[in-house]
C-alpha cells in the first residue's frame, strides 16, 4: 500500500519528490546504525591483512579489520594436545628467517629459532594408489639443485615481487615441464614438491611461479619457527594489540567505494548484526575471489582482474592411532609418472609432528572436496600402506583445516598480456589496495615484504 502511494505521489509531485523521500528514509535508517570512523579498513585478518593492521598502527593510522572466522591468522592452525600441552602447527609450519619476520615476531616480543626439526626425519616414499615403496627418482639432487638455482639467480628480481619486464623473459613463460626438461631437473622435483606443497600438478604451471615459489631462500633451508613452537601466537598477539578494532565472524555484506569521498561498507556478523564502517580507504586482505567479492561494488577494472584468477584446493589434518612410524615423512611418488610425480587429488605427504602418535597430513584437489570426503581419501591412503608393509591402522582426525583457495594463479596468455606489470594499475584505484598471497605467493614473509612494499603508496594517498 505505502509503495503504491509514493508512486501515486511520484507521478503527482514529479521524481524530484520520491528522490527526496528516499534520502530522508535512508536518514532515519542511519539513525540506527553503528557507524565506525577509520582511516582503513582492512578486509580479511590473515597472514597479509593482520601484517597490514599492525604496520599501519605502527606509522599512526588507525584501522579496522574485517575477519569472517572467529580468530586472526588465515592459514595458520594449531592443535593444543591437551596431554602434553604441546602446540602442534597443521597449517603455515615455518617462516623464512628474514629481516620482516624477525620484526615482526619482535615487535610482539616473541622469541624466534632456526627449525632444525625438517633435519631429524628419515624419508619413506610409497605409490599411494598401490600402497607399494618407491626408490628415489634417478640421479644427483645436488647437482639438479644446482642447476636450478643458477637459473633462479638469473632471475633473482622475481624474489622481490613481480618485477616483470613488459616483453616477460619466454623462459618464464614456458610449461614448467618444458623448463625440468631443458635443464635435466628431474633429481630435484622431490625436493621442489616438498617446498611447493599445495600447488597443483607442478609441470602444468608457467616456470615462474615456481621460481617465485621454490625460491633461493627456500633451497638454503634455513626457516625460523617461534620458540614456544607456536604460530599461532603471534595472531593471539596481534588480536590482543588489535583489541575493538578487529570486527570477527563478519563479512562485508554491501560497500560503496570511490576515489574522493569516504568508503562505507556494511558489515554483517554470523548473528545478523550490522555496523557501517566508514573509511578513507579499504584494504583488500582476501583472496580475490568471485565469491568472496559479492559484497564489493566491484569496477569493470577490478573485475577484470579479478576473474582471471583460478586456483586449487588443499586440506591439512592431524591423525592419531595410525600405526605410521615416528620421525618420518612419507611422500606420494608414482611409480609409472614423470618424475614420480603423484596423481591428483591424493595425499601429498604424512608427517611426524614431533609428538609420539601424531601425524600432519596433507591432501591436495584441483577441485573442491567435502571435509569428508577428503577424510575418507585419506584413511584409504594410509590403510593402503598395509600393501607396502606398513603396519597401519584405521586413524583419529585429532583436527582438520580446509586452506582454500591455494596457489592461486593466471594463465600463462594472461602473465604475457601483462597481467602482474598492469596491477600497479589497480593499487589505489579507488582508494583501495589489494594485498595477500593471491599477488604475491603463497609465503606469509613474502606477503610480509610485499605488504611493506606497498604501505608507502597506501599511506601517501
Amino acid at each position: 500500500m505505502a509503495t503504491s502511494l509514493n508512486v501515486l505521489l511520484a507521478l503527482l509531485l514529479g521524481s524530484n519528490w520520491l528522490s527526496g523521500l528516499a534520502l530522508a528514509e535512508e536518514s532515519v535508517q542511519s539513525k540506527n546504525e553503528t557507524v565506525i570512523r577509520r582511516g582503513f579498513c582492512i578486509v580479511g585478518g590473515g597472514a597479509a591483512g593482520t601484517y597490514a593492521a599492525i604496520r599501519l598502527r605502527e606509522l599512526g593510522q588507525d584501522v579496522v579489520v574485517v575477519e569472517k572466522t572467529g580468530r586472526l591468522g588465515g592459514q595458520t592452525r594449531t592443535y593444543f594436545n591437551c596431554l602434553t600441552s604441546t602446540a602442534i602447527d597443521y597449517g603455515v609450519r615455518r617462516f623464512d628467517d628474514s629481516p620482516e619476520t624477525r620484526k615482526f615476531f619482535k615487535h610482539f616480543n616473541i622469541p624466534v629459532e632456526i627449525d632444525t626439526t625438517a633435519n631429524d626425519f628419515e624419508t619413506a616414499r610409497y605409490d599411494f594408489r598401490t600402497g607399494v615403496p618407491v626408490s628415489p627418482y634417478p640421479g644427483n639432487a645436488t647437482e639438479a639443485i644446482g642447476r636450478y638455482t643458477e637459473e633462479l639467480e638469473r632471475y633473482s628480481y622475481l624474489s622481490q615481487g613481480w618485477n616483470l619486464s613488459e616483453q616477460v623473459p619466454e623462459p618464464l613463460l614456458e610449461p614448467f615441464r618444458d623448463f625440468v626438461k631443458q635443464h635435466d631437473l628431474g633429481p630435484a622435483l622431490e625436493t621442489m614438491t616438498l617446498l611447493s606443497q599445495g600447488m597443483r600438478y607442478l609441470l602444468d604451471y608457467a616456470t615462474v611461479y615456481l621460481l617465485k615459489i621454490v625460491s633461493l631462500s627456500q633451497l638454503r633451508g634455513q626457516h625460523l619457527v617461534p620458540s614456544r613452537r607456536n604460530n599461532s601466537e603471534i595472531y593471539y598477539a596481534a588480536q590482543q594489540e588489535l583489541g575493538e578494532d578487529v570486527i570477527l565472524h563478519s563479512t562485508v555484506v554491501h560497500a560503496l567505494r570511490s576515489d574522493n569521498k569516504l568508503h562505507r561498507l556494511t558489515v554483517e556478523s554470523d548473528t545478523g548484526e550490522r555496523v557501517i564502517i566508514e573509511a578513507d580507504a579499504t584494504v583488500m586482505a582476501l583472496p580475490p575471489k568471485n565469491d568472496e567479492m559479492d559484497g564489493f561494488d566491484l569496477d569493470s577494472l577490478e573485475s577484470f582482474f579479478v576473474r582471471q584468477f583460478q586456483w586449487g584446493y588443499v586440506y591439512t589434518g592431524l591423525i592419531s592411532d595410525s600405526g605410521l612410524p615416528e620421525d618420518t615423512q612419507i611422500l606420494n611418488r608414482g611409480v609409472d609418472t614423470p618424475y614420480r610425480l603423484p596423481r591428483y587429488p591424493s595425499t601429498y605427504s604424512i608427517v611426524s609432528t614431533g609428538v609420539a602418535g601424531i601425524h600432519l597430513v596433507t591432501y591436495g584437489s584441483a577441485e573442491e572436496m567435502s571435509e569428508e570426503d577428503v577424510r575418507d581419501a585419506i584413511v584409504d591412503d594410509i590403510l593402503g600402506l598395509q600393501d607396502g608393509g606398513l603396519n597401519t591402522t584405521q586413524p583419529t582426525f585429532l583436527a582438520f583445516a580446509t586452506h582454500s583457495p591455494f596457489d592461486m594463479s593466471v594463465s600463462r596468455e594472461a602473465i604475457k598480456a601483462g597481467f602482474y606489470q598492469d596491477v600497479g594499475d589497480l593499487q589505489g584505484h579507488r582508494n583501495t589496495y589489494w594485498v595477500g598471497s593471491a599477488w604475491e605467493h603463497p609465503d606469509s614473509s613474502a606477503i610480509w615484504r610485499s605488504v611493506d612494499r606497498l604501505l608507502p603508496a597506501i599511506i601517501s594517498d
